[in-house]
């Protein structure tokens, strides 16, 4: 029994000491030697498309963003899908006696979900180029002003930052975080995810290699498909990390909807999309299993310094993998709640694995 004791042990030091060597991989790929070159995108050759359904509560931010800015791109494209609020009204009144151009258009009724939403207005635009926001973003006064040059990249992946204002939605904005971090890990040419609220795309190339019908199973997830395309048929790809290049959105308001939201992003990446993805999720689960061993440990063999040092291994590896995030995003307001995210990380996995294998995913009104 002593001997199977200490096998258990060895085997979950030896687990956090991989992570430990994997958080000084994390901070050195993520020291970014290379930096983000900054303005000089064609702007009469970039289209916007905003799908939206039903968000009159998050258009203000986004059209108050648009409003603010000094340059903007050839038009905006807002594509409604079948929304039954006040949306377009409210696009409207805030647009209308503006110089800005725009237009408002309404899903043919055959056709729902984003996915349909994007490819429709990809082919409505007339522009070398297409950005996708989401409705429920926002962002700073010179953002399309400091979009790089896409200098033959058929495929840019631009930051998006998640923003809470109290405790709890802090650390999710805090977990939202670690999946910019583990982008870095991965070649920018060869990123493992992608988001839909901050993305440009070679227009004529997207409509000919994101073929819907491959991945119509799922309502969610045009963004990491999309990618997952793209990279297979060779094209060229690019991740920026620049924090001026980031469009920001409100955290989930509750638990509840953070693994409703998380549970429905795994169900997009683990559809054989990509190895890595996978083979780094496995991995952290293993380790935050794990740690959350080790923390139960002493309640049934005692407590030694063995012990404390491997709690105390995860706790400093956590920072070294954020710090340099919070210094590129000026983030440092949130490092007092990595200790807290770091204890409940293990249950938070342990409770998203059961919402996504036990609970029927939701988005948008509509089944995943």
């Amino acid at each position: 029994m002593a001997e199977m004791e200490t096998l258990t042990l060895n085997i979950i030091l030896l687990i956090l000491v991989a992570w430990s060597i994997f958080s000084v991989l994390l901070f050195i790929k993520n020291r970014f030697k290379i930096r983000d070159e900054l303005g000089g995108f064609p702007l009469d050759e970039l289209t916007v498309i905003i799908p939206f359904r039903n968000e009159a509560e998050n258009l203000p931010k986004l059209l108050k963003s648009i409003l603010s800015q000094k340059v903007h791109p050839k038009k905006y494209i807002f594509i409604d899908d079948h929304s039954t609020d006040k949306s377009a009204k409210i696009i409207q009144k805030a647009l209308d006696t503006k110089s800005v151009h725009y237009e408002v258009k309404l899903l043919a009724n055959e056709l729902s979900g984003k996915k349909h939403a994007l490819m429709e207005a990809a082919k409505m635009a007339c522009s070398t180029y297409v950005q996708t926001l989401d409705a429920d973003v926002w962002f700073d006064t010179k953002f399309f002003a400091k979009l790089p040059t896409p200098t033959a990249k058929q495929m840019m992946i631009l930051p998006v930052r998640m923003v809470g204002n109290k405790a709890s939605t802090k650390l999710m904005a805090l977990e939202y975080g670690s999946f910019q971090i583990l982008q870095a890990f991965a070649s920018r040419e060869k990123p493992i995810m992608a988001s839909g609220a901050n993305l440009i795309v070679e227009r004529l190339t997207y409509i000919s290699t994101n073929d819907l019908l491959k991945h119509a199973h799922r309502s969610s997830g045009d963004d990491q498909y999309a990618l997952v395309q793209f990279l297979a048929q060779g094209k060229k790809v690019h991740t920026y990390f620049d924090p001026k290049l980031a469009v920001f959105t409100a955290t989930p308001k509750n638990l509840n909807e953070l693994l409703n939201q998380r549970a429905r992003w795994m169900g997009n990446n683990t559809q054989g999309n990509d190895w890595r993805a996978l083979a780094i999720s496995i991995f952290i689960f293993a380790v935050n299993l794990s740690f959350f061993s080790l923390i139960i440990y002493p309640l049934f063999f005692g407590f030694d310094l063995i012990i404390l040092s491997g709690i105390a291994a995860k706790f400093v590896a956590d920072f070294i993998i954020y710090f340099n995030w919070f210094k590129r995003n000026k983030t440092w307001s949130l490092a007092p709640y990595l200790p807290i995210l770091t204890l409940l990380y293990p249950i938070y996995l342990i409770l998203l694995l059961w919402r996504y294998l036990q609970k029927k995913q939701i988005w948008k009104m509509r089944d995943v």
